[in-house]
């Protein structure tokens, strides 16, 4: 009876040797986010290993016991490392590093036991950028790792998940404050012409009649001749009186408010008769 317990469990375990040794010794995992922000805006967040804390699961928030090491700082030849008894012991460098297509790396995980590879690519769109997350690696000729392979891919898929969400929203908060801190410069404003101030119009005063000079003239001459013609009548009337008394006219004096231009001549006084004596 034991023999045969023997016998079965030989078979068994050969069985899941020769089944390990078919079953595939290396692992991809890929995910993908859309990203509504230009690649140079996502570059940063990839290029520089410190900046990994902020949207990958692997950080000292998660592993308080776990050790970490920087390199480099950003772009081609940063490194990031870790050490610890639940994060195990590995290296992470960058080996390409382009804004516009973005990162690749390698990686040594358990002391250099196993190695992957993998890239963070960028895919411009008119939505924004398609980020691609790849890693690639083996887990050794033992045929009993093989077994492991689909519990990779499956925790390294969840992992590569939370990471590209996490890295959408650090990207989006990023933004939101570039916006708050560095608005865009608006135009300036159109200068409204001043207008210039017009000079109001002067009153005009009410036209006069208009009277010829020679016409006032004339009007003045002829009052002048107007007052010398009554002023001989006046005085033709006093020398006729006088003549008729038997005495001497008395002269007029011409009135001295206006010369008159033109005056007739005074009649002469009439001769005195004779030893004639007034009556």
């Amino acid at each position: 009876m034991l023999k045969k317990i023997l016998i079965s469990f030989g078979s068994l375990l050969g069985f899941v040797l020769v089944l390990g040794f078919v079953l595939p010794s290396t692992y991809r995992v890929e995910r993908s986010t859309l990203l509504r922000a230009p690649a140079e805006a996502v570059y940063p967040h990839v290029a520089d290993p410190r900046r990994w804390r902020a949207w990958v699961p692997w950080h000292e928030e998660h592993y308080p016991d776990g050790q970490w090491a920087f390199g480099s700082t950003s772009g081609a030849g940063a490194v990031r490392s870790w050490s610890g008894e639940r994060v195990g012991r590995g290296t992470l460098s960058l080996s390409e590093a382009e804004p516009s297509k973005g990162v690749a790396y390698v990686a040594s995980l358990d002391g250099g036991r196993f190695r992957a590879r993998g890239r963070i690519s960028f895919t411009s769109s008119e939505d924004g950028t398609l980020v691609t997350w790849v890693d690639e690696g083996e887990v050794g000729g033992n045929p009993f790792l093989h077994y492991l392979v689909p519990l990779v891919e499956a925790r390294l898929g969840r992992d590569f998940e939370r990471a590209l969400a996490q890295l959408h929203r650090v990207v989006e908060a990023d933004a939101f404050l570039e916006t708050e801190v560095k608005p865009e410069p608006a135009a300036p404003p159109e200068q409204a012409a001043v207008p210039l101030p017009t000079a109001e119009p002067e009153p005009v005063p009410p036209a006069l009649p208009e009277v010829s000079a020679p016409l006032v003239q004339d009007a003045g001459v002829a009052l002048d001749a107007g007052m010398a013609l009554d002023a001989g009548t006046d005085a033709d009337a006093d020398a006729g009186m006088a003549l008729d008394a038997g005495t001497a006219p008395v002269p007029v004096e011409p009135s001295t408010t206006a010369a008159p231009t033109s005056a007739e001549p005074s009649l002469p006084a009439p001769a005195q008769e004779d030893g004639g004596t007034p009556s």
